[in-house]
């Protein structure tokens, strides 16, 4: 199973990011993990260039 996280703020572009990530999940049958990261400590210690980002089994 992939473990995918989902990183942002919970503002509108990081939930509808959310909603179409299930959705594409869902239409291709896919199983996944998806994990909300809205921490900010935790969002900085992947160092990336902005948010709202997808990682992909931690990358």
């Amino acid at each position: 199973m992939i473990r995918i996280q989902v990183l942002g703020l919970s503002n509108s572009q990081h939930r509808k990011l959310s909603h179409n990530l299930r959705s594409a999940l869902e239409s291709v049958g896919l199983p996944a993990e998806v994990e909300q990261v809205t921490d900010v400590d935790d969002i900085l210690q992947y160092k990336i260039g902005s948010i709202p980002a997808i990682l992909l089994d931690g990358q």
